[in-house]
């Protein structure tokens, strides 16, 4: 076996020219036929083996982190957030809305809904998200998103509201 050195960069780097050297070696193809090139290099003792087994899986990560769990719900109430477009929520969700200053308040189609869920929620009670879907459809409403929905309540009831997990309750 024969090993020789040269001095010349492999292929020009133009990013960062850092290249070493190449190192060429020349074998006899004779030489070749013996050589098991599937075999280790290096064969560690069993005890350092084992500990690097132990290792190698101790660093395997789970690539996905854990979903936060939903709230659980009973399948007309599940029906309910499929028909309003919403999902479950999960049990540390958390939403507050502010009321906004407004001069006006205009008509619209879920008005009533809109006053409906303020006097629930002002007079101290609170809602399930769920009954606050099935108030919404109930008074012809369609799909909109949970947050607007929460923000004119909001504003109708003139004071902040917030959602915990499932509940919703002025503040």
């Amino acid at each position: 076996m024969t090993r020789t050195t040269t001095k010349t960069a492999a292929a020009p780097a133009p990013r960062n020219g850092r290249n070493g050297k190449v190192r060429t070696i020349k074998v006899a193809p004779e030489a070749l036929a013996d050589v098991d090139v599937a075999a280790p290099t290096l064969s560690l003792p069993a005890h350092l083996a084992a500990a690097l087994q132990a290792a190698q899986v101790s660093q395997q990560r789970q690539t996905r982190k854990a979903p936060t769990p939903r709230v659980a719900l009973t399948p007309a109430e599940q029906a309910t957030l499929e028909a309003i477009g919403w999902k479950a929520p999960t049990v540390d969700a958390s939403y507050s809305a502010a009321p906004q200053p407004r001069t006006r308040a205009n008509r619209c189609k879920g008005g009533a809904a809109y006053d409906a869920a303020a006097a629930v929620l002002t007079a101290g009670q609170s809602l399930r998200i769920t009954e606050l879907a099935a108030l919404w459809l109930a008074a012809g409403g369609e799909a909109k998103p949970f947050n607007a929905i929460l923000q004119q309540v909001a504003n109708r009831a003139g004071r902040t509201i917030q959602q915990n997990g499932a509940t919703i309750a002025a503040a």
